[in-house]
């Protein structure tokens, strides 16, 4: 039995229909009851969602308002009783449900309780219920809408963010709340914005700016702006063409750094799933930097900033820059990212040599000068993206609760510029292996896997016609010197055995196409040798170039040749040719090279563990003299160098190619050759073939090599993936001489 109030009459439930099945019921009651309220139709309890509120009146009452699905048997007839949590009857409903009107329901109510019922109607009830695009849910919400929030205002398109996107603005009524949320009133239906209102630049006329997506938010539809304490209503008006965001940005170069932290925030709710967001992100970023800040006042005891900071595309974040703080004043460090996310990051530990800082502040600290600092934080391992084109803003806060604030520039605008800016961060010299392994190693692979996923095939340009069968494929690689070409093209022209080969020149450097398209064309017409020019569409290294060749190449022997190394006679490719015909299982064959004294550059590759036990590769004689009778023996060979390497086209490509995971140029040649170990191919060293090698000669050109910590990090790589190999050949490959012999 359900048991009526005593202390008051039974208030009487006013019932109207919402939309679908569904109905709201109101009735008065006090302000303090509260509790929970169920629902009975007749003797049975109604079943499915239900959602009650209890709403504050002016008068110092309130009203209770309930959602519920009518019962489906004649539920005109049956009346409607609301309980209380101790089984009391709140009040009661005999009638049909009426049409929606939503001024008695507001009647009195004060603008927060305003803002509850329409979030409780419009938002909660839509999906609870599953009313979201119901013609009379929408008619239901549009007239509470706008009896709850007054007189609208026109929402204007402003710019369009993307083609889905555009960012609307409104002069709100003096005095109204600033809303935190939108509710979306249209044809589509009615839903949450998911975008929030923002307020615009002080001074703006147009006191709000809100994100729509146009699919939802057509002109004509209704939005319901809400705030905590207040509501107000706009209306998005027709729209003649809307600027794209970088045109309206080249107009307002003075938008302030509110409006466009709201941009890139919109923007970022959808870039992980939207391409054009993501471009857009990038457009905002680069066409309208923040300020660059420092805190960083000489003679303040505590300052620092923010040098490089960087998002490696894993989520991980890179940052470099320096700390002035001899007091021990600075008790935390967080980042803000260009989205607004907030970023808690350890104080930087691995710290490097600054005299500039300790100069500019002309006072002496416990670390001495080691005011620089490398920090990396990890992501959450997701596959490598591109790098954030945003920049991030730092505080660094100071025990006291004080907070210095700090502005990085803008991070470089493309991987492999960005993978350059880590890599030159610290110089090699004071790198110690934690940082090398915790700070600089992680992004720097991150960003050069994101360079090289943008990696294309390359444009082929043909010199001439080469044989159809050739025996023998000669790949080379150019990288910005070609000092030595029209070397090796005359050691080549005077060669009766290039008439079986067919050469491939890959243009790393795609921008000195037109000057090695025109120096291999005088060169063809000056000796007839028929070359094809292949030209990558960007920097993508050695390996990469090399990859490119052999794909490309006719002939089932592939040989990889530098571009300045020149032969010493000919005869030297069927040497090579030879050797690798020595036996099944040899795979490759490398020659003797030599430098321009006539001193041993090369005769074969072994692996050496410095005192360390860091892995080197390290060149059997070198420096010592041409005829050195060790290097006059043909032999098997722990490695061989990439400058000259020729081996079996069916075994390159069933190994994978050479590894493109090492940073510009490095190591690829002897992770090549532990590949080919660990397929069971033996390698071997011809000291008959004997050409010319002008070392490394390209590679200190290429902007990433900085002062070896690409090759430190490559190093590490190389470590990582075949210490235990190296050993074992180390151990059973003949030719090794005891004590490690070679260069010092």
């Amino acid at each position: 039995m359900l048991a009526h109030r005593l202390d008051t009459a039974l208030a009487a439930a006013r019932l109207c229909a919402l939309g679908g099945d569904a109905v709201l019921a109101y009735w008065p009651a006090p302000r303090d009851g509260g509790g929970r309220i169920s629902v009975r139709s007749g003797d049975s309890a109604v079943r499915g969602p239900v959602t009650t509120a209890v709403l504050p009146t002016a008068d110092g009452a309130a009203r209770a308002v309930a959602v519920l699905r009518r019962p489906a048997t004649a539920p005109e007839l049956r009346p409607l009783a609301f309980v209380g949590p101790a089984g009391e009857v709140l009040a009661e409903t005999r009638t049909a449900p009426a049409p929606f009107d939503p001024l008695p329901l507001l009647d009195g109510l004060d603008p927060a309780a305003r803002v509850r019922l329409v979030r409780l109607v419009a938002e909660t009830c839509a999906g609870m219920f599953r009313l979201g695009a119901d013609p009379g849910f929408v008619a239901a919400c549009r007239a509470l809408v706008r009896a709850a929030c007054g007189r609208p205002v026109r929402l204007v398109p402003r710019m369009a963010l993307t083609p889905r996107l555009v960012v609307a603005a409104a002069a709100l009524p003096a005095g109204a709340a600033r809303p935190d949320g939108a509710l979306i009133v249209g044809r589509a239906g009615v839903r949450r914005n998911p975008f929030a209102p923002a307020a615009a630049a002080p001074g703006d006329e147009a006191a709000l700016l809100v994100t729509l997506d146009r699919a939802l938010a057509g002109p004509g539809t209704l939005l319901a702006l809400l705030g905590e304490t207040g509501a107000a209503c706009a209306v998005v008006a027709p729209a003649g063409p809307i600027p794209p965001v970088a045109d309206w940005l080249a107009r307002n170069r003075g938008t302030a750094p509110e409006t466009r932290e709201y941009l890139i925030a919109s923007l970022a709710r959808v870039a992980a799933t939207d391409p054009a967001a993501a471009a857009a992100v990038r457009e905002i970023a680069l066409c309208q930097p923040l300020p660059r800040r420092s805190a960083c006042v000489p003679g303040r005891p505590v300052g620092g900033d923010v040098e490089v900071a960087i998002a490696d595309g894993t989520g991980g974040l890179f940052l470099a820059g320096w700390l002035y703080d001899p007091h021990g004043l600075i008790a935390g460090l967080a980042a803000v990212s260009p989205t607004g996310a907030r970023l808690a990051l350890d104080i930087p530990h691995h710290r490097l040599p600054r005299p500039d800082i300790a100069k500019r502040y002309g006072a002496a600290a416990p670390e001495g000068d080691r005011f620089g600092f490398i920090a990396y934080r990890p992501g959450p391992g997701a596959p490598p993206g591109a790098p954030s084109a945003g920049q991030y803003r730092f505080e660094l806060g100071l025990a006291s609760g004080a907070r210095l604030a700090v502005t990085a520039p803008p991070p470089p605008a493309d991987p492999a510029a960005a993978r350059a800016a880590v890599l030159g961060s610290a110089p090699a010299a004071h790198l110690t292996p934690e940082a090398l392994a915790g700070c600089i190693a992680p992004p720097a692979a991150a960003l050069h896997a994101a360079h090289m996923a943008t990696k294309r095939p390359p444009e082929e340009i043909p010199l001439g016609e080469g044989p159809a069968r050739p025996a023998v494929s000669i790949v080379v690689p150019l990288y910005r010197n070609l000092s030595f070409l029209r070397f090796q093209a005359a050691a080549f022209a005077t060669d009766p055995d290039m008439a079986r080969a067919e050469l491939l020149y890959v243009l790393d450097s795609p921008e000195q196409e037109p000057a090695v398209e025109s120096a291999l064309a005088v060169l063809h017409g000056l000796y007839g040798l028929p070359v094809r020019l292949l030209v990558m569409p960007g920097n993508y290294g050695f390996a990469a170039a090399c990859n490119a060749g052999a794909a490309a190449a006719r002939a089932g022997t592939v040989l990889f040749l530098n571009s300045d190394v020149v032969p010493d006679r000919p005869g030297w490719l069927a040497v090579l040719r030879r050797a690798l015909a020595k036996g099944r299982r040899t795979g490759a064959a490398g020659a003797k090279l030599l430098f321009d004294d006539d001193s041993l550059q090369h005769a074969g590759l072994y692996y050496w563990q410095d005192r360390r036990g860091r892995w080197i590769n390290r060149h059997f004689f070198k420096g010592l003299p041409r005829r050195f009778p060790p290097a006059e023996v043909p032999r098997p060979v722990p490695g061989l160098t990439g400058a000259c390497l020729m081996v079996r086209r069916g075994l390159f490509e069933s190994v994978g190619g050479f590894s493109e995971d090492y940073i510009i140029g490095d190591y690829e040649d002897s992770d090549l050759c532990l590949k080919l170990h660990a397929a069971g191919s033996v390698l071997r060293y011809e000291p008959a073939a004997e050409l010319y090698h002008l070392e490394r000669r390209s590679i200190e050109r290429h902007p990433g090599y900085t002062r070896g910590v690409a090759s430190a990090c490559n190093g590490r790589l190389h470590a990582e993936r075949w210490g235990a190999l190296m050993a074992e050949v180390m151990a059973r490959v003949p030719g090794v001489p005891a004590g490690g012999a070679g260069e010092p």
